[in-house]
Parts: C-alpha cells; sequence; structure tokens
C-alpha cells in the first residue's frame, strides 16, 4: 500500500518483509496492511525457507531462475504451513496444499507443480517481489505491526512541484 495525503490506515495487523538477491543488494521491502492472523503466521512459517540457498542447500533464496523444482517446494510449504488449519491455509494461499498426500503415488505430478507455483506466486506478490534472474529473492526479515485503530493521514497543502526535464 502506498501512503497518500488524505488515506486512512486501516487498522489490524501490518506484515513488512525486506528481501534482497544477488548478493545482498537490490534491498525492497513489502508492506501488507490489514493482514488477517493467517496472512501473518504463513508469511512467518514460509519466510525461512527463503534463506539463501547458497548457505542453505534446502532453501529456496537466490536459486537462478528456473532452477526451482515446484514439487520441492511445494513439499517444503506443506511440511512449514502443517501445523495450521487447512481452510486458513487455502483461504490465505488461494489453493489446498494441506490436502495434498506426498507419501501416495495416486496424487498427479501436475498438482504438485500447481501447489508449488501457487506458493511461488503468494511469495512474490506478497513477500519479496519478482527478480529478474533469480526465481527467488533471498528473505533478511519479517516485521509485524498491530495497529488498534485507523489512522488518517492528513491533506497538506503543496508548495513546491517542478518537473525537471532532461
Amino acid at each position: 500500500m502506498k501512503l497518500n495525503f488524505g488515506q486512512t490506515v486501516p487498522k489490524g495487523f501490518i506484515v513488512e518483509v525486506t528481501s534482497w538477491e544477488n548478493d545482498g543488494d537490490d534491498y525492497e521491502t513489502i508492506q501488507k496492511f490489514e493482514a488477517s492472523n493467517g496472512f501473518v503466521e504463513v508469511v512467518q512459517r514460509l519466510a525461512p525457507l527463503f534463506k539463501s540457498h547458497s548457505n542453505n542447500k534446502n532453501c529456496f533464496g537466490n536459486t537462478m531462475d528456473g532452477e526451482v523444482d515446484m514439487l520441492s517446494l511445494a513439499e517444503a510449504a506443506f511440511i512449514e504451513l502443517g501445523p495450521m488449519e487447512a481452510p486458513v491455509v487455502s483461504k490465505v494461499l488461494g489453493y489446498d496444499l494441506l490436502s495434498l498426500d506426498f507419501e501416495s503415488e495416486q496424487t498427479p505430478d501436475e498438482e504438485f507443480e500447481i501447489a508449488g507455483a501457487a506458493v511461488a506466486e503468494f511469495v512474490r506478490t506478497n513477500m519479496t517481489g519478482y527478480s529478474e534472474w533469480y526465481d527467488f529473492r533471498v528473505i533478511e526479515k519479517v516485521k509485524v505491526y498491530y495497529l488498534p485503530e485507523d489512522i488518517i493521514i492528513p491533506q497538506v497543502e503543496e508548495v513546491y512541484n517542478k518537473v525537471i526535464d532532461n
């Protein structure tokens, strides 16, 4: 959410995720306002999966574009989110990840690919943003704030506005 003058910042949880790519550059911070308890818990549980792959072989941060196997991502997310209630995870991710059976040969591989893609989209949209060169950025930190009541950012008078030509 971009904050603007005259805007109301809604009460509730605010989740802030800071990530980077390559060798610790190109920092980006994403904030999500009005986050539900479920959203907060999903972010907290998934974040450790996105440490740098260079130092943590079972993590997905800084993996080269096309390197991440969606089945591996889905299974790692399944393990991390397993203690949560399935309807909460399904609502947050937009996919019923916890209903998958990773031990069964009856589940088609395509279903695991779809599950991994749902996790990937959630992470990129809500936690790290997208990278041009990597499958996933490295998550450095997650902060959660609670705003007990709406805050109204006041309108202000513009006193200077000049376009600088190149």
